[in-house]
C-alpha cells in the first residue's frame, strides 16, 4: 500500500509539473493591482502570477484553519470527557471483576465448609 501511495503522489506531482511547464509564460507573467476608491486610489507593485496562487493558496488555508479551530476545540473537550467515561468504566469492571473472584472464592469456601459439617 505504501509503494502504491508513493507511485500516487509521484504520478500527481508529474501531472502539476507538466501543466506548469506548458503553461510557464501566464505564471511568469506580471500584473499589478490597483484599488481605486472613490476618495482614495491604492496600487501595488508588478508581481509575478505565480506568487499571487501561492499567496491565495495559503491565505484560503489559514481562513480554513480558523474556521475549523472551533471544531477542533470540541472534539478536543469530547475526547476528553468520553476518555474519562472509559476509564471510570474500567475502573468499575475491575472491582465488580474483584468482587466476583471473591464470592467465587467465598462459595467454595461455605460449600467446602458446609460438606465438612455434614
Amino acid at each position: 500500500m505504501k509503494k502504491v501511495k508513493i507511485a500516487l503522489w509521484i504520478i500527481i506531482l508529474g501531472f502539476l509539473a507538466v501543466i506548469v511547464y506548458q503553461n510557464l509564460p501566464y505564471f511568469t507573467s506580471k500584473h499589478s493591482f490597483k484599488i481605486d476608491l472613490v476618495f482614495e486610489q491604492y496600487s501595488w507593485p508588478e508581481l509575478d502570477n505565480y506568487i499571487l496562487l501561492i499567496a491565495c493558496f495559503i491565505l484560503g488555508y489559514i481562513i480554513a484553519f480558523f474556521f475549523n479551530l472551533s471544531q477542533r476545540m470540541k472534539s478536543r473537550k469530547e475526547i476528553k470527557r468520553l476518555n474519562a467515561a472509559v476509564d471510570s468504566h474500567l475502573e468499575r469492571i475491575s472491582e465488580l471483576r474483584s468482587e466476583l473472584e471473591n464470592l467465587r472464592s467465598g462459595s467454595t469456601k461455605s460449600f467446602i465448609q458446609k460438606t465438612k459439617r455434614m
